[in-house]
């Protein structure tokens, strides 16, 4: 996951989450309160895979955050949001130990990982989208205006899973048909 801490106009930090293949940014209520953000009320509707779609009644919220210009100046930047409960959950946090033993010219700091996601950012934000700048191994850092994000995997960083004993079997597939019946 693309995953990095971004700034408020306010200075706070929120936990985001790049998602380049959404079309609509997220922001946590729980986060929308913390940070006094105005709100309207809205029905949003939200198209997924194979036509599936859902209404979910909402806020609508205007966030103002800030971001670095190629100069290295900060100036804000404002973006509409819409709220969830939640966004994601970061299951196995990378610590920037580790991060940085692949990336060791990168600032320790630049590596901080959130634990939460608070945010969303979108395609639409296309200005805000790092650039890869390095790769290891299936590993990419990339820089944008927000700071820098890691994405793909490396053996380092991945779960260990142990095999079970004995080792597990499958025996049947069991259509949706027959799990009804």
């Amino acid at each position: 996951m693309m995953l990095l801490n971004t700034m408020t106009n306010a200075g706070q930090k929120l936990g985001t989450l790049i998602d380049l293949a959404s079309d609509t940014n997220y922001i946590t209520h729980k986060a929308a309160k913390a940070l006094n953000l105005q709100s309207e009320p809205v029905t949003l509707v939200v198209s997924g895979v194979g036509g599936m779609s859902a209404s979910v009644k909402t806020k609508r919220y205007l966030l103002k955050l800030k971001v670095n210009t190629p100069k290295g100046l900060l100036k804000p930047y404002k973006l509409v949001c819409y709220g969830l409960d939640k966004i994601a959950e970061v299951h196995q946090h990378v610590s920037a130990q580790k991060l940085q033993s692949l990336f060791p010219e990168v600032p320790f700091e630049e590596l901080k990982r959130p634990r939460e996601v608070q945010l969303l950012l979108s395609h639409k934000e296309g200005q805000l989208a790092p650039q890869k700048i390095r790769t290891v191994g299936d590993l990419v850092l990339w820089d944008g205006p927000l700071g820098k994000v890691i994405g793909g995997t490396h053996p380092d960083l991945c779960l260990v899973v142990l095999p079970t004993k004995p080792p597990l079997k499958l025996t049947k597939v069991v259509t949706p048909a027959e799990m009804a019946s």
